[in-house]
């Protein structure tokens, strides 16, 4: 399932834990455990949100404020 994980999270598209969740046939607390493993594991790089303006910000249009209510991202 870890291998699956990956491939999903390595399309051009932002995914939510609910979205991978439904796509793996598993829970969202399955996949954010899969994501912390993958991440302790080197293969994904964890981005927290921040408090700031997200004027210039890169992750403006999937940041917290608007779609990930933990604040997190995960990058491969």
């Amino acid at each position: 399932m870890l291998q699956q994980l990956l491939q999903a999270l390595q399309t051009d598209r932002t995914l939510t834990t609910a979205e991978l969740a439904k796509q793996l046939q598993t829970t969202p607390q399955m996949v954010v455990a899969m994501l912390e493993y993958l991440e302790k594991s080197g293969l994904l790089k964890k981005i927290e949100a921040c408090d700031e303006d997200c004027g210039g910000c890169q992750l403006a249009n999937i940041c917290s404020k608007n779609t990930s209510p933990t604040g997190k991202f995960w990058q491969v």
